[in-house]
């Protein structure tokens, strides 16, 4: 199975570590001075790229498998931009993998939801990545609604690193019916015995009751976005489209740790119709969100005490994106048809909102993701058939290409030890995956011996080892000339 596969990879790339270990004590130090190490730097395709095999169907784990989890290494199948890893493939299916979000947990972990074809429908599917970033959870069917269309899954985690789960799925109500579903799921387990993610078997529908206006009955909801806050609070918000011809946001509110409200817990009133409402929780116990309207005008609206303020327009634009960071700073950012993404910030304490900003220079994309660094500086995803980033740096943006082709879709996430990580849809194995990669970076790396300063000098640059978050002179010394190679070919 794929699953051995991986972990048989995993073992004999250990056996290889152990085996350059020894070089690194046995031989001299000056021995480093006396060797070049050769390094073969691949150049990136312009076509996309044939699978080296033909990757197995993705089955639903059972507890009774043989393998409850896989482990793998970060690899790179062509150089990522940026300060960006080696990556991995965790999706791995024949079928098409869409629309990835990731979120990190107290611990370091991470839990990624996305959507996936099985057997011509759409599924919602989640796996947990361990904090050691190589070990993962088998992927778990969390819709598994064989007769209707999941779509659209956003994910949060709180703070015993339980995940929770909003989507939009197909009804049989009527004709064109979506209600906002939700589940959670939980990953248990140990290195020895294997991991095991698990997802609540019923899912809860949020949208029921009644519309917000006064249409008296269920109509279509889409778009769910889910929020939590300071307290393991809860917030999901949506769209409701009533017979009115009118679009409201409708929202569900409660503990993390309780049941969810069998019907929504009210609605956003502002006059007007309202598309595609993200919502973020901060520290204080309050919710922010963001929306559009059918002029493409952006506006900002605060949960508080039980009521929604005023609407406060931002800008003009589409697809809003919020982040929340960690002193209570709100980050907004949209896009815009025919120029750079957008983006605003406030301070927790102020009304106003910063100076409007091109976040790019002249490029122009859309699929927005947004986070603070560990200095909570804003950084920005987007994708137009590429992938580019744009990170602050002082007042101004410094702007990158992550991945040069065949790359859509991403999303951003920080853990508690402030290290970023980034999913994304890949198209080049001829089918879209979900992948995923860590931040890297070789500064505070001070190797002591001759032999791991020659080492760091050769690996910080290359694309196939530059995760440095580790002691070099623990990893590899290998003094042979075709070594390095060797190494390549192993740990690919």
């Amino acid at each position: 199975m794929k699953a051995q596969r991986n972990l048989f990879k995993w073992l004999g790339m250990a056996f290889l570590f152990a085996t350059f270990i020894s070089f690194t004590f046995l031989l001299p130090p000056a021995f480093a001075q006396e060797e070049s190490l050769e390094t073969e730097t691949p150049t990136p395709s312009e076509t996309l790229l044939s699978p080296e095999a033909t990757p197995e169907p993705l089955e639903i784990p059972e507890i009774e498998s043989e393998s409850s989890f896989r482990s793998f290494s970060l690899q790179s199948i062509t150089k990522l931009g940026g300060d960006w890893a080696a990556q991995v493939n965790i999706s791995d299916t024949v079928s098409e993998s869409l629309k990835p979000q990731v979120a990190a947990d107290e611990f370091g972990n991470l839990h990624i939801v996305w959507r996936e074809t099985v057997n011509g429908n759409q599924e919602v599917f989640y796996t947990w990545i361990g904090v050691d970033k190589t070990t993962q959870s088998l992927p778990v069917n969390v819709s598994n609604s064989p007769s209707f269309h999941s779509h659209a899954p956003q994910i949060v985690v709180d703070s015993t690193g339980i995940a929770h789960i909003v989507w939009q799925e197909t009804d049989s109500d009527h004709g064109d019916d979506y209600e906002i579903h939700y589940s959670n799921c939980q990953t248990t387990g140990n290195e020895e015995d294997g991991y095991i993610s698990s997802c609540s078997t019923n899912p809860t529908i949020l949208s029921n009751g009644d519309a917000c206006g006064s249409f008296v009955g269920d109509w279509k909801s889409t778009d769910p976005s889910i929020g939590i806050d300071g307290n393991d609070n809860l917030m999901v918000a949506w769209m409701s489209f009533e017979p009115n011809n009118r679009l409201y946001t409708m929202f569900s509110l409660w503990s993390a740790f309780g049941t969810p409200p069998a019907n929504r817990t009210g609605c956003n009133l502002a006059t007007g119709s309202y598309y595609y409402p993200v919502v973020a929780g901060d520290s204080n116990g309050d919710f922010h969100l963001l929306r559009m309207n059918a002029s493409t005008s952006i506006f900002y609206s605060k949960y508080s005490g039980g009521s929604w303020s005023a609407n406060q327009t931002l800008g003009t634009g589409w697809l809003p994106v919020i982040h929340v960071d960690v002193n209570n700073k709100l980050h907004a950012a949209w896009w815009n048809t025919n120029a750079p993404p957008k983006y605003r910030s406030k301070e927790s304490t102020s009304s106003t909102w910063s100076s409007t900003e091109n976040v790019f220079t002249s490029t122009i994309c859309a699929e927005l993701s947004l986070i603070t660094d560990e200095s909570n500086l804003p950084r920005l995803a987007c994708a137009n058939g590429l992938v580019y980033e744009a990170s602050r740096q002082g007042s101004s943006w410094a702007e990158s290409v992550i991945i040069q082709s065949g790359g859509s879709q991403p999303d951003l996430a920080k853990d508690s030890s402030n290290n970023l990580h980034l999913v994304w849809s890949d198209s080049r194995s001829g089918i879209l995956d979900i992948f995923y990669s860590p931040t890297y970076s070789c500064e505070g790396i001070s190797p002591t011996t001759n032999a791991g300063i020659a080492v760091l000098n050769e690996i910080q640059n290359m694309p196939f080892l530059n995760y440095c978050k580790n002691l070099v002179e623990e990893v590899i010394y290998v003094p042979e000339k075709m070594g390095l190679k060797h190494l390549k070919n192993g740990l690919n």
